[in-house]
């Protein structure tokens, strides 16, 4: 088997446990889903899936790294925006995350249950991370020097304060702790509470 047959068979496999997982992830929630359920599922052996993967949490923080690199790039996409104001830009992306999460409420919940957003238990999530925070900081940059944004602190500051407001309502959202209104509600307000706090009038 030449190494280019081999390389798309194992791309296939890996990606067929993924879609699997989730399927079950979907079906049975976090807690019921097995790995033994998996194999069984895609007809492979424990050793075989154990050389993709090293838990079934291993499998959703696989899943969660690739939206928030879609996040990510919605983010930087939108920093280069250069005619549309903080607020607009910032609600593009809020808005979009809660699309997102809402479009599969049931795969978000065992997101959350498996920690699989957490940098300190998923390192592969720390570059996705760290290019949402750029996007987002460059959009408050670009808020500071149309002076719509307070300068008094650093843009990445500020960006590192708004993120975790708003992963921190995404979590409980995930696992029905969220209270006040829909995750898109929320997720708006935090925002315009943020925006009249930065804004340059607090000066």
């Amino acid at each position: 088997m030449s190494e280019g047959l081999r390389a798309r068979k194992k791309a296939r496999l890996h990606q067929g446990i993924v879609d699997t997982a989730v399927d079950l992830f979907r079906e049975r929630g976090y807690e019921k889903t097995t790995v033994e359920e998996i194999v069984r599922r895609v007809e492979i052996s424990q050793p075989t899936f154990y050389k993709y993967f090293g838990s079934k949490d291993a499998v959703l923080r696989e899943v969660a790294g690739g939206m928030l690199r879609e996040w990510a790039q919605e983010a930087e996409a939108a920093a280069r925006h250069e005619g549309e104001s903080t607020g607009a830009a910032l609600r593009q992306i809020f808005a979009m995350m809660a699309a997102t999460m809402l479009e599969d409420r049931a795969l978000w919940e065992c997101i959350v249950l498996a920690d699989a957003l957490n940098p300190m238990r998923a390192p592969e999530q720390r570059d996705a991370d760290r290019d949402a925070t750029r996007g987002i900081s460059a959009i408050l940059a670009r808020g500071q020097r149309a002076g719509e944004i307070t300068e008094r602190f650093p843009a990445v500051r500020l960006a590192e304060n708004l993120i975790a407001m708003q992963v921190l309502a995404c979590l409980a959202w995930g696992v029905g702790m969220l209270e006040g209104g829909s995750i898109e509600e929320v997720l708006a307000e935090n925002l315009d509470f943020f925006l009249r706090g930065a804004a340059t009038a607090k000066e």
